[in-house]
């Protein structure tokens, strides 16, 4: 593989235009401008933060009701999924990184919130 395909998978260059971001991370990212194309599956910062507090909240409302035996399970899974391909755009852009094991947010993608 050439020099510029392998910065663009360790994450120095844009994987789409091949504009310099900065050292790589190790993963794929987008620059900014392509990050805010509808193109690809990523998702600007200032998209992200009202879906995630109304995902975060809808997920809590739908764990409530499941716990009082008022709503299905599949409610909330299909929930779950929104909130999985939101947290999977903004770490595909690269400027998001999964948090600790134990958090909250790592809990409900890894599918182990109480």
């Amino acid at each position: 593989m050439g020099e510029m395909a392998d910065m663009m998978i360790d994450g120095t260059m844009c994987q789409e235009c091949g504009t310099y971001i900065s050292e790589g991370d190790g993963y794929p990212r987008y620059c900014e401008s392509c990050a805010s194309d509808d193109s690809n599956n990523g998702i600007s910062r200032s998209e992200f933060v009202p879906k995630f507090k109304r995902i975060m909240r809808q997920l809590q409302q739908r764990q409530c009701a499941i716990n009082k035996g008022l709503r299905k399970d599949q409610h909330y899974q299909n929930k779950r999924y929104e909130f999985i391909e939101l947290i999977d755009g903004a770490i595909l852009n690269g400027w998001f990184k999964m948090p600790k094991k134990g958090t909250r947010i790592w809990k409900v993608y890894h599918d182990e919130w109480d």
